[in-house]
């Protein structure tokens, strides 16, 4: 699973924060590396396709990744520079992307699921709740 919050990063936990600031860049890096076979999906999905409907949005992808950066910085983490992961992408699969309403609450929804299961949550490194994490990415 790669995770792709879609727009709030503001409101991520800290760890899922950090967690997608490097599973972001599995879809350049793949691209690079011939991984995938199939062509992109253009409809916005989660489970199975998820990857390929980003595939083609790697301009989206490289301006998520610096808004996740910037936002570990403000929290005071110390992020190791990944951004050449977006060097060599052909210009075809550089494009942006503008969340739907759609996109934003069913990434919401997974993202409540796995608050549910995790423990030791914390935001800007000081400890919360599941319910406060929850209300915090449904700011």
């Amino acid at each position: 699973m790669t995770r792709v919050s879609v727009g709030f990063v503001h409101q991520l936990c800290d760890k899922h924060l950090n967690k997608e600031r490097i599973e972001v860049l599995r879809i350049p890096n793949k691209i690079k590396a011939g991984k995938y076979k199939s062509k992109p999906i253009e409809k916005f999905t989660l489970n199975k396709g998820h990857e390929l409907s980003l595939m083609n949005k790697v301009g989206f992808l490289k301006r998520h990744y610096e808004e996740l950066t910037a936002e570990c910085i403000r929290r005071g983490f110390n992020p190791t520079d990944y951004s050449d992961a977006f060097e060599g992408i052909p210009e075809y699969l550089m494009n942006d992307y503008t969340p739907t309403e759609y996109d934003r609450q069913i990434v919401r929804e997974r993202i409540t699921e796995r608050l549910k299961t995790m423990k030791n949550l914390k935001y800007n490194r000081e400890p919360i709740t599941v319910e406060e994490a929850i209300d915090k990415l449904n700011e």
